[in-house]
């Protein structure tokens, strides 16, 4: 930064109307009219105004003192705070612990003047001092000058935290001097009796100190044990009684014994000291080491007993684990052991203490790391299904920080301005938007393989850089902005590591970082990869509303390591030692001071020869790790998962992978000039733990092969589930002479007593209906609430029980939250035929699921385990895998049993393609829908119960459907949204049998809207309206939890969607929906109904009501459901509510009555039901009439 001593003097003579000042930096004196050039924008020059010495900054430094002013600020008041509440804290524990002492071992005269004594001398001489202290840097502060030029800082304000920490550490330490002080006092009052004592001591005259009653033991004494075994702890009572002969130097009675063992205690917990930690520590690290080893033992019946009890209902473990997805039991109780060991230091010792005691133990912990199969095998390794995690981000809340990707950032105009970087062994070009670029803003540097793709944050005041190489630039160029500039790498040149030809390499960005780092005088900066989709933060634990904040914060967290990291959001827990990726903060100071040639930055990562291999981000760690061990600091570590984690881009994940580079091992490293002793071992050190950590990894990929080709994977699935593993008797199938699938189940269904199921009777006329009508496909066309899902389960048990041992019944359903809702379906029916003995019943661990989702089985397992393909199975499948199952292993398509699809009209293409793959004597293949497509390939209906069934029988609840007085439009939908709350609280739902009327407020309901952002829209103006809404969609990662608590639970709310939640979504008591969207053009009347196929389902004597705009319901909704029959009784508050909604040009919304407020019929921002609605139900219930759905009057 340039410094222009003019420049100061102007300022000085203008506001301090001074003589020419005089100026010093770095202790020498400079020449008026000099220029300074400093890599550091906090600099200041010491000028000598009125006789004051003072610090005079230039305005490039006015920002950051700025917030350094209210940093000092916060640092003041959360100083008060802890007098107020730590310090005192504390104290009130040495109090109650101390008066506690008192109450048990002293005599009762003795109590209330030792809780007098306790209580005056539990006073902080540094209490008072600190306050005045805290004023006087308050004082300070507020003489501090900005001006919008510059800023004059009172030098001794440079102090302000150095002292506030010293004062706050010298608290801390009296604190405890009190608690030992009045802790010995108290054990040696127990065995010396009182004596006249100097006045000027700080002990009382009946409590005397030990020393001066050695020889012989006072009256108090010889009673002994005899008389003062009441005031000693119960343990004691068998021991025997003491006599007077006790000699202070010779021997202890009891009392002292007892009196040592209090001592001892009262010591340690206060401030255990750190080796005594350590000692402990120690054996525990050893056995965490053990467990560390890469775990092909995991848990298993033979190594349970190795381990503490609270494991004993754990499900067994397998060498499937898999470093990028899972832990295996044993690194879970590493973890653990880890965390006690964390928690007990924390509690302990001083914060700087603690510091230094945790990146002790730390290097206890073996440096580890895991490889993603991709990096290691031709085909990424697939992983075993796995329990739902005990740990969650979910349900609390979090918000999130997006990136965007570079091509979204609009071309600019402005003009661009280049600063080259030109040294034997770097060079690079930095392009910008800024004439004047503050190098302190530069906080982020993203590595841009991905050029214009790749994903960048949105800094408000601080900077990002690309980094690019020369032919990269011209893509990326256009959409620099006024926080996004691209370094351009041109050279990397090392003495020691070689000459970099491929400047687009991972490690040639990662090392231009910290070499342009370095070259700007940062001592912070963060390091992305460009694929980071978000960040996730935990909101009660880290309120960060911006990348600059979040910067702040983790600049906070790496004050005393070398790096930390941000973890992807998997599922489980970092292990401690685990390296981290994709995301750094990076302690260049620390780095710095241990590496004080620049060029000494080269030896973070591998050599030229070797910069395109995988593993540069590990090396730089392990570097690290080995360059500050002996200086008892971490080099890296990962930050809580909890509380803050990354999310990667769908759309531009393995980037590196596609190269084809595997993880090989690292050659020793032999420099082109030596070396320095110390780093060439460090380096070593490093190549050696990375060689072993690709060889491990290899060799356990090795091993997973070869158990994932055997292990019992339906065993697996029902444990991660939640499911019995064990087996019950399965139904003997019929042979009655067939030699066939087709003609076993046939029988069973012809035979079979349907007599006590709990099916009805359509449901079983449906399930006959294959025996009697099948013909290769065949179709179910059932209503929405008709019970399709029990219709097919009751199939594939059927067929379960009729197949041979290998075959497949194949379920398949358009999306993974439906596979997950078909499975708990399934297993509940078979649950209720086990409690009713049928022997329908088959082995819950035959019931499986295929997708991507964590607790199933994914295609490429099902492939390669040999263990399936022997066993016969109900396999549900989500869309995208059965028809990956088609195309890789068709064989086991062909061979199934049966095959059922649901939902099928949302994935018509892939039936078509299966049907075109499959012979007409291949599996029995039956579609179900409410909704066929109109183009269907499927021409034969086995059975048919459509919405007219439906809404006629005793098994759908009765529709009332109502129009808005306006037709659809965005404007209207905009009006709807901001009269929601009103509407939902004012608004009668038409009635439930035996409740209470209820407003739609206090139902459930669901709302349809055009776009994701009119979801968000809505759910923003519900919940501060105080309504429970949800917004049910795609970028929600929340989504399937909060429909699963929507669903189980009995509070009222509100859904939003826009096409979610059409079908598959099984809610009885949902009472009402809004439709605020038009239907899909193509399947306009599909659309229609299965939306209003969510209300109809059964409830108690449930109506369900309908809203939406007038043209939506003239063309679609009415024609559905004007056949209805049913004639429910409305509630009597629904019938006589007539509000209308009024939008206000605010657009706020307000409720008119129209019998009590005169109509402003001029106004047609309004939604309103007419007096017709109320005459016309109200004939309806007097003469009992045909049901008319009510056509709201135009305004």
């Amino acid at each position: 930064m340039l410094i222009e001593t003019r420049d100061i003097e102007v300022f000085v003579r203008k506001y301090f109307k001074s003589d020419r000042p005089y100026f010093t930096f770095d202790g020498q004196m400079i020449a008026e009219g000099s220029s300074l050039y400093t890599q550091s924008s906090l600099s200041a020059i010491y000028c000598m105004i009125d006789g004051r010495e003072t610090l005079v900054f230039t305005e490039h430094s006015l920002k950051i003192w700025r917030s350094k002013i209210k940093h000092f600020e916060r640092v003041i008041s959360e100083a008060q705070n802890q007098l107020q509440d730590q310090v005192t804290k504390n104290l009130a524990i040495v109090r109650t612990e101390l008066l506690g002492v008192i109450q048990e071992k002293f005599p009762y005269p003795m109590q209330s003047q030792l809780q007098t004594w306790i209580k005056e001398q539990t006073q902080l001489s540094a209490q008072p001092q600190l306050r005045a202290e805290l004023a006087r840097y308050q004082a300070i502060l507020k003489t501090v000058d900005l001006t919008p030029y510059s800023i004059v800082f009172p030098k001794d304000t440079l102090s302000i935290q150095f002292d506030i920490d010293l004062a706050l550490c010298q608290l801390d330490f009296e604190v405890k001097d009190i608690h030992i002080q009045l802790s010995t006092h108290l054990q040696q009052s127990l065995y010396k009796t009182s004596q006249p004592s100097d006045s000027s001591s700080t002990v009382p005259s009946w409590i005397t100190p030990a020393t001066e009653h050695e020889e012989e033991s006072s009256d108090w004494i010889s009673m002994a044990l005899a008389s003062a075994k009441t005031f000693v702890p119960n343990e004691f009572d068998a021991a025997p009684n003491s006599t007077p002969s006790f000699h202070w130097t010779e021997e202890n009675t009891l009392l002292d014994g007892e009196a040592s063992h209090l001592m001892t205690i009262n010591e340690t917990k206060p401030h255990r000291p750190i080796q005594t930690m350590q000692d402990k520590i120690t054996p525990e690290m050893e056995h965490v080491g053990v467990s560390l080893d890469w775990t092909s033992i995991a848990l298993t019946p033979e190594n349970r007993f190795a381990l503490p009890d609270e494991f004993d209902t754990v499900p067994y473990s397998s060498p499937s684990f898999d470093w990028m997805e899972e832990n295996t039991l044993l690194d879970e109780e590493a973890s653990h052991l880890m965390t006690v060991n964390e928690t007990e230091i924390t509690d302990s010792l001083e914060n700087h203490q603690h510091q230094l005691a945790i990146a002790s133990v730390h290097q206890h912990v073996e440096a580890r790391g895991g490889i993603h199969s991709k990096y290691m095998t031709e085909v990424p390794h697939p992983s075993l299904p796995k329990p739902a995690p005990h740990f969650s981000a979910y349900p609390m809340e979090h918000q999130e920080l997006s990136f965007i990707p570079v091509h979204s950032i609009l071309p600019s105009d402005s003009q661009h301005y280049s600063y080259s970087i030109s040294s034997d062994y770097f060079a690079a070009t930095l392009i910008t938007l800024s004439k004047e670029i503050d190098t302190r803003q530069i906080s982020t540097f993203i590595c841009a393989g991905r050029t214009a793709n790749a994903l960048v944050p949105e800094p408000q005041q601080g900077r990002c850089v690309l980094i690019c190489t020369e032919e990269e630039q011209e893509e990326i160029m256009p959409h620099l902005s006024a926080h996004l500039d691209i370094l351009i790498i041109s050279m990397l040149n090392s003495k020691y590591h070689g000459f970099y030809q491929e400047l687009n390499s991972i490690t040639a960005r990662r090392l231009a970082a910290f070499l342009f780092a370095s070259h700007l005088g940062l001592h912070e900066f963060i390091m992305l990869d460009d694929n980071i989709d978000k960040i996730l933060l935990k909101k009660e634990a880290l309120p960060i509303s911006s990348w600059d904040n979040l910067f702040e914060h983790l600049k906070a967290h790496v004050h005393h390591k070398g790096s930390i990291s941000v973890a992807t959001k998997h599922n489980h827990k970092k292990a401690h030692g685990e390296l981290g990726s994709k995301f750094f903060m990076i302690n260049m100071r620390l780095i710095r001071e241990l590496l004080k040639d620049e060029e000494q930055l080269f030896l973070l990562f591998p050599n030229a020869v070797q910069a395109k291999k995988w593993g540069e981000d590990y090396y730089f760690q392990l570097v690290l790790y080995y360059l500050l061990k002996e200086r008892n600091i971490q080099g890296y570590s990962i930050l809580p998962l909890e509380e803050i984690s990354l999310v990667r881009s769908k759309n531009n994940r393995n980037f590196f992978a596609s190269s084809g580079i595997k993880a090989e091992q690292f050659d020793k490293i032999d420099g082109l000039e030596p070396i320095p002793e110390e780093l060439s071992d460090i380096l070593s050190y490093t190549i050696i733990k990375l060689n072993q950590i690709i060889i491990d990894n290899y060799e356990r990929y090795a091993a997973q092969d070869i158990f994932l080709q055997n292990v019992n994977i339906l065993n697996q699935h029902a444990i991660a589930n939640g499911q019995n593993s064990g087996t019950s008797t399965p139904f003997l199938r019929y042979s009655n002479g067939h030699d066939n699938f087709k003609a076993n189940f046939y029988d069973l269904i012809n035979e079979y007593d349907f007599k006590n199921s709990i099916l009805r009777d359509y449901q079983i006329n449906a399930i006959k209906a294959v025996p009697q009508f099948y013909q290769y496909p065949s179709r179910f066309t059932l209503a929405t609430g008709s019970g399709k899902s029990l219709i097919q389960s009751t199939l594939a048990i059927m067929a379960y029980h009729a197949s041979n041992e290998s075959q497949k019944i194949f379920i398949i359903t358009p999306q993974i939250e439906l596979v997950r809702q078909f499975y708990h379906d399934l297993i509940q029916y078979n649950q209720l035929l086990h409690e009713e003995n049928s022997f329908l019943q088959i082995p819950n661990s035959a019931i499986v699921t295929v997708s991507s989702h964590l607790q199933s089985i994914g295609v490429k397992l099902l492939r390669k385990n040999n263990f399936f393909k022997s066993q016969r199975s109900i396999v549900i499948c989500c869309e995208d895998s059965f028809k990956k199952l088609l195309e890789e292993e068709p064989s086991m398509v062909k061979t199934a049993a049966l095959i059922l699809l649901d939902e099928y009209h949302e994935y018509s293409l892939t039936v078509k393609q299966l049907c075109a793959a499959l012979p007409e004597d291949g599996p029995i293949t039956i579609a179900s829908s409410a909704t066929p497509p109109k183009e269907d390939i499927i021409k034969n209906t086995l059975y048919s119960f459509s919405l007219h069934d439906a809404l006629q029988g005793d098994f759908h609840a009765p529709v009332v459907a109502l129009p808005l007085n306006v037709t659809y439009s965005l404007s209207n939908v905009e009006m709807l949204i901001n009269c929601l709350p009103q509407m939902l609280k004012h608004q009668y739902h038409p009635g439930f049998e035996g409740e209470e009327e209820s407003t739609l407020a206090e139902t459930k309901g669901i709302i349809y809207l055009e776009s994701i952002a009119l979801c968000e829209n809505a759910q923003r103006v519900l919940r501060s309206a105080g309504i429970a809404a949800y917004a049910i969609h795609s970028n929600n990662h929340q989504s399937s939890t909060e429909v699963k608590q929507f669903v189980e639970s009995e509070a009222p709310g509100v859904l939003i969607a826009v096409r979610k939640l059409r079908f598959g979504f099984d809610c009885r008591d949902l009472a009402w929906e809004i439709i605020a969207r038009r239907p899909s053009q193509k399947t306009a009347e599909q659309d229609m109904e299965q939306m209003l196929g969510r209300v109809i389902r059964l409830h108690k004597d449930k109506i369900g009501l309908v809203l939406t705009f007038k043209d939506i319901y003239d063309r679609y909704l009415a024609p559905l459901i004007k056949a209805q029959t049913k004639k429910p009784r409305l509630s009597g508050d629904f019938l006589a509510h007539e509000a209308e909604y009024h939008v206000n040009k605010d657009g706020t919304c307000k409720m008119v009555d129209p019998d009590v407020e005169e109509l402003k019929k001029e106004n047609p921002s309004r939604f309103f039901a007419s007096s017709e609605r109320k005459r016309k139900h109200a004939e309806y219930n007097k003469d009992d009439h045909d049901m008319t759905i009510i056509k709201v009057l135009n305004c």
